[in-house]
Order: C-alpha cells, then structure tokens, then sequence
C-alpha cells in the first residue's frame, strides 16, 4: 500500500476534488482509491515524484498542483486543458512535463522557475509563442513543439545549452529559428511541414548534429556546408523543390538515412558512391538514366541490405 505524508494526501485530496475530469467520483479517501493511485502515482520515502493522469479527460488542473514540492515527473498528455495554473512554477524538482494533445495555447511565465527540467513534451496544442522565460530552463534537453502555430522562438532559448533534441515539425516557420544558433549540444532538429524555402547556413555550422529533418517544405537550395555536418548519420529533404545536391555531401561519412523522395534531382553526386547507406529514397525526381556509378552503387547498397526506393517503388 502506498505511504504518503500527510501534506501531500491532503494536496491530493484537493487536486482531485478540483480537477473536472473522470475522476471526479472518487472518494476523497486516498485509502479508498489505492487501487487507483497505484497506477497515477509514485513514491518516494513518502513523498509523490509521480504524477500520472494522462488520458483521463481533465479540463481543469487546481493549482494545488504547485503544493507536490518533490515532483519529477508530471504527465498531463491527452486531456482537455486549456491553461495551466501559475503554480506550476513551484515545482522546481520537475525534470519531465508532458503536456501534449491538450487544447493549450499559451504558458504561464512561472514556466522559466523549473530550472531541473529537462523534458518538456507540447506537441499537439494551439500555442502560438513561448514566454521569454522559456530561456531559464538551462537543464533542458529534449523539446516537443510539434503540431502547434509556432513561427518563431524566444531570444533566451539559445542559453539552454543542453538541448539535445527539438521537434518544431508542423508548425508555421517561414526560415529556420536564429535562436537556436549556439546550441553546442544539439543532436536533432526536426522541422518538417513548415514553410521554409531556404536553409540558413548557421544550421550547417552544428556540427554536433546527428540527425537533420527539413521534410515537406519549399527548399530549393542545398548549400555545400552541408558537408561540414560530419556526424550526421540521419538527412531528411523529403517533398522539397530541391534541383540538385552539392558534391561536398560526400563528405558525411557516416550517413546511414538520406531521404531524397519527391523533388526536382536529374542526377545524384558521384560522391555519394562510397557510402554504405542503410536506407536511401530518390523516388518521384526527375532522375530518367542512371549512370554507371549509380548502377553499381545501387546494386552494392542492395547487397549490404540498405533499403533503396527508387522510381519503380
């Protein structure tokens, strides 16, 4: 049975009471609804670090959240919130917030008081902006925006030196965000479904970059800095207008995904040949012959088991 003190099965008492979602025809006796809480929280030494209510319908969060101190954990995905409270501040031990698939449109400022945070999931809301604040949360790793009307981020998001990830896909950037230029830690950036139509070179100058996606966009032009990303082992250029590729993409040899799929190439670069890709797409582009080298590159990327979708697939 779980053991929680006193403070913190009174705060639950009230979250409960106060949140308009399924749960509100459980008792406010927390012995009574052990068998509940076992799947919604987890404990400590008496303490709640967990908190679980994703896919419960929860319209309304009480700001008696802000009262769970030593939470690390807060998962909110799939419910029905329009706001969260300015409590939400308080939980500076927070390391993970998953609040996608919620109807949110903005953040509370109090957002930038979670410096431990190092996850936030917003994927799959109505946010239009970010608060400034957002430039406080210098533990950041990983961050989700996906599937919102974001076209552009805070100034301060370039002091959050740890990122390692971000997902801006389907959202509403017109050119790739300056804020993020710096980011000494950043591995991934995805931003697929937008509208961009050109790639700044300052994204071609993070070089720690493993993994690239400007998929389904309106990219014409692929400058030749492409090849100084050496530890890219992921390319996504996908659904683009792009009418040719810089030779210098030779030079990424650890290349194992490159997704060409529906643009404008006559030709691929004689470069590419030495590459022993795990997965490449060069379907619906222009390219009608294949040259000798082609020929034979593709019949070694068959032979090494990369997955090849050409023309015909």
């Amino acid at each position: 049975m779980l053991k929680i003190d006193k403070s913190e099965e009174d705060t639950m008492k009230v979250i409960f009471r106060d949140s308009k979602s399924k749960l509100d025809n459980l008792t406010a006796s927390l012995a009574y609804q052990q068998p509940v809480l076992e799947n919604i929280v987890k404990v400590r030494s008496g303490k709640i670090i967990n908190v679980d209510f994703h896919d419960v319908n929860i319209y309304l969060l009480s700001k008696a959240i802000g009262e769970l101190k030593d939470l690390e954990v807060l998962d909110l995905r799939n419910n029905k919130l329009t706001e969260i409270p300015d409590s939400i501040g308080q939980l500076t031990m927070l390391k993970e917030l998953k609040l996608s698939k919620n109807q949110l449109s903005k953040l509370p400022d109090s957002i930038g008081n979670l410096v431990n945070l190092e996850v936030i999931d917003l994927g799959n809301n109505e946010i239009r902006e970010l608060p400034e604040s957002f430039g406080e949360l210098n533990n950041l790793r990983i961050l989700n925006l996906e599937h919102n009307q974001i076209s552009s981020l805070p100034d301060g998001i370039g002091r959050c030196n740890l990122i390692r990830e971000i997902n801006l896909n389907y959202n509403i950037f017109t050119a790739n965000p300056k804020e993020i230029e710096g980011l000494e830690s950043i591995r991934k950036i995805s931003m697929e479904s937008n509208k961009l139509k050109t790639l700044p070179k300052f994204i071609l100058e993070l070089t720690t970059l493993t993994e690239l996606n400007i998929g389904n966009n309106k990219i014409k032009k692929i400058h030749k800095e492409i090849g100084d990303l050496k530890s890219l082992k992921k390319l996504d250029l996908r659904n683009n207008k792009i009418e040719s590729l810089p030779t210098e993409i030779g030079n990424l040899k650890k290349l194992r995904e490159l997704h060409l799929f529906n643009n404008l190439l006559t030709t691929l670069p004689e470069s590419l040949k030495e590459h022993k890709l795990r997965f490449l797409s060069y379907g619906k582009n222009n390219i009608t012959e294949k040259q000798d080298w082609m020929v034979e590159w593709f019949e070694m990327l068959k032979k090494n088991r990369c997955r090849l979708l050409g023309e015909e697939d």
